[in-house]
């Protein structure tokens, strides 16, 4: 999705249906019930374009970005926020430091999952934190909840050979 305007609730609104034709159109299975899909769509993108921090989110995050460990397995981190300092962030101050954030989005009303969606979004933070060697935050964005929940993580200093080339 991309927010036009993200102010103004009037394009807000605009850009959340032109979201949900798009994935509609392109959802590559036969949708059982479209009408109610789409109106579930609709409401998760409502509240999530609403979010202070969603424009900027999507403005400067990279979608769908893969990270490899060191035993060679691909990680895909849904949003990859690696923005300079210097940049205005969500607030329109500008940024003091580097912000490197990892955002996953969840789907469904699985709290018992809740653990094994912090360990997830962890694991990517603490591979791009080894990576750069930086501080790296995290959110797991709960669509059909209309939840945000921060992930942190324990920075610690490693050496350069624990980096990956």
């Amino acid at each position: 999705m991309r927010l036009t305007r993200p102010k103004h609730a009037e394009a807000r609104q605009e850009d959340v249906e032109r979201a949900v034709r798009t994935a509609m159109r392109l959802f590559p299975l036969p949708i059982p019930q479209p009408e109610y899909t789409a109106e579930d769509m609709r409401a998760c993108l409502v509240w999530f374009a609403a979010l202070p921090e969603a424009a900027f989110w999507l403005r400067h995050g990279l979608r769908e970005q893969s990270i490899m460990d060191a035993a060679g397995n691909i990680h895909r981190v849904d949003l990859l926020l690696d923005v300079p300092a210097g940049t205005p962030g969500p607030d329109g101050t500008l940024l003091r430091e580097p912000c490197l954030n990892v955002l996953d989005y969840k789907t469904g009303r699985a709290p018992q999952a809740n653990d094994a969606h912090q360990e997830q979004a962890r694991r990517y933070m603490q591979l791009l934190s080894r990576i750069r060697n930086s501080p790296v935050g995290g959110a797991l964005v709960y669509l059909d909840e209309r939840r945000l929940e921060e992930v942190h993580i324990e920075r610690t200093h490693l050496p350069d050979k624990d980096v990956p080339a």
